[in-house]
């Protein structure tokens, strides 16, 4: 169930940074968008990696 959470909170921050990345008032210059979708990918395969282990 943790891995599914984990999942659900990289997808979130990827959404979060699509927001961002919309915004006419955003100050991240692109490399902030970047880092945010990055982060979210790597918290999206921790939690696959997650389900793996504990099947």
């Amino acid at each position: 169930m943790k891995g599914i959470k984990l999942c659900l909170l990289g997808l979130g921050i990827i959404l979060i940074g699509g927001f961002i990345l919309v915004d006419d008032n955003s100050n991240l210059g692109g490399y902030g968008e970047t880092l945010i979708f990055l982060i979210g990918l790597f918290t999206i395969s921790m939690g696959v990696r997650h389900e793996e282990k504990n099947s």
